[in-house]
């Protein structure tokens, strides 16, 4: 299955859009998003806003750092 998770931040960058930002799950566990692992590619990495919800997969949980999402799906913001 897919956990779903809510971007809180975006790093800021000197050269546009970052390759990559963070998110957090319902149990507040951090996810790192990686634009290699986006759907889209960086069609649509440009896109994202801070609150947008994607659902990911991952690996394993990391307790000690951020757990790297290995496939990241947006969800249509727009869909209520």
């Amino acid at each position: 299955g897919f956990t779903i998770v809510d971007v809180y931040k975006i790093p800021q960058s000197h050269y546009g859009m970052p390759s990559y930002m963070f998110a957090k799950d319902q149990e507040n566990n951090e996810f790192y998003l990686n634009v290699d692992s986006f759907q889209n590619g960086w069609n649509g990495w440009g896109y994202i806003e801070l609150g947008d919800k994607f659902a990911i997969k991952y690996e394993r949980l990391s307790l000690r750092e951020a757990t790297k999402a290995k496939e990241i799906i947006p969800i249509d913001k727009y869909r209520k």
